[in-house]
């Protein structure tokens, strides 16, 4: 009943956008997935992924991944989406 993409957030993401490794795009894999999920036999769908876009410490946040990400997720109705970075070490 549950669908779980993870994501490579170290690598390209096509159509021009660069993550921190630029070796290869999956943004079309993860539309094409998506619009797959018959979401009558599999009601849920999970996505993780190493970098966050959302995160009060500024230089842990990726741009890039928000940019690549954030609206297929939200329109391929994605229910959760798991990030890491959830803390950060004082100098």
């Amino acid at each position: 009943m549950v669908h779980y993409i993870v994501l490579d957030f170290e690598t390209d993401f096509g159509e021009g956008i660069f993550g921190p490794d630029e070796v290869v795009g999956h943004i079309d894999w993860l539309k094409a997935d998506l619009a797959a999920v018959d979401r009558s036999k599999t009601p849920w769908v999970l996505a993780f992924a190493h970098r966050p876009y959302y995160v009060a410490i500024g230089d842990a946040r990726c741009k890039e991944c928000q940019e690549a990400f954030e609206d297929i997720l939200f329109e391929g109705n994605v229910d959760i989406m798991m990030n890491g970075h959830g803390a950060v070490r004082p100098d």
